[in-house]
């Protein structure tokens, strides 16, 4: 059957919109794989300034863990983003993942990576988490080294090299999952390029046609490189492009999405769903 993920990381979301959202989504029978950190550190780092407890919360805070809690009970994956936004050692990354099994009952399935994107020459200069697998996360040497784990406790596993550009985006299934060695890696596309491909998704004569797509509910919507400068020129025009999930645009957004669902024989399905239907 073909398929619509909608993935989601929890940067700039605050509990109660984080719960309200999932919670429309469910309403709808729209199922989301959101990334979620453990807490959020004050650390004076560009980690800790990008994402901050006064913009965004980990499910260390109460009222995001009952509602995590409640959203993985109608069906949304809640999956693991980090220990904090920050770098993490070994031992925090362990106790993280210790700490996610002791809420929801289970190890996460789906580790997204947080932080800049090493591909992006503007990202270059920014500070990336040192327990990424792109960074000392595969040095087994280092404080910081996590590959063994994301070996045997995750399914499904994303970083920054696994973001599609839109010239790469292809509605084949086995184009999103890759195995490598033992982890599996899960491509991702900016919901912005599903405006384009939504199309191709509903024609396709490929019964798993497949498209994962990639925002953060929590911003106010993201424009690629090539686009920024029109795009920010008429933002507005655009807010509704599956990219900005604020007011009125939330429940567009969620009415256009259950249409194309409905109307087409395509489920909403997770991460985990997806990598564990063979």
């Amino acid at each position: 059957m073909k398929s619509l993920v909608i993935t989601s990381d929890c940067d700039h979301l605050l509990a109660s919109e984080h719960i309200n959202i999932l919670r429309m989504f469910a309403e709808n029978e729209i199922f989301i794989t959101t990334a979620v950190f453990a807490r959020v550190d004050n650390e004076d780092s560009w980690l800790g300034r990008h994402c901050s407890s006064i913009d965004t919360h980990g499910w260390e805070n109460k009222e995001l863990r009952k509602g995590l809690i409640e959203a993985q009970a109608m069906g949304h994956e809640i999956a693991f983003h980090g220990t904090s936004q920050c770098s993490n050692t070994r031992d925090e990354f362990s106790k993280g993942i210790d700490e996610y099994k002791n809420i929801f009952g289970e190890y996460p399935f789906t580790y997204i990576e947080h932080g800049p994107n090493p591909l992006i020459q503007s990202h270059k200069t920014l500070e990336f988490k040192s327990e990424l697998l792109s960074n000392h996360g595969s040095q087994v040497d280092s404080d910081y080294y996590i590959k063994d784990i994301v070996e045997d406790v995750f399914g499904a596993y994303w970083d920054q090299t696994c973001l599609l550009d839109e010239k790469d985006i292809t509605l084949t299934k086995s184009d999103w999952i890759k195995n490598d060695n033992d982890i599996t890696y899960v491509n991702r596309a900016r919901m912005l390029d599903f405006t384009k491909f939504k199309r191709d998704l509903i024609t396709s004569n490929n019964v798993n046609a497949t498209f994962i797509g990639y925002t953060h509910f929590g911003y106010e919507g993201f424009f690629g490189k090539r686009r920024q400068i029109l795009l920010n020129a008429f933002r507005p025009l655009f807010k509704s492009r599956f990219e900005y999930w604020k007011g009125k645009n939330l429940e567009r957004n969620i009415k256009e999405i259950k249409k194309i669902i409905d109307n087409n024989k395509i489920r909403s399905i997770t991460v985990k769903g997806l990598v564990k239907d063979k």
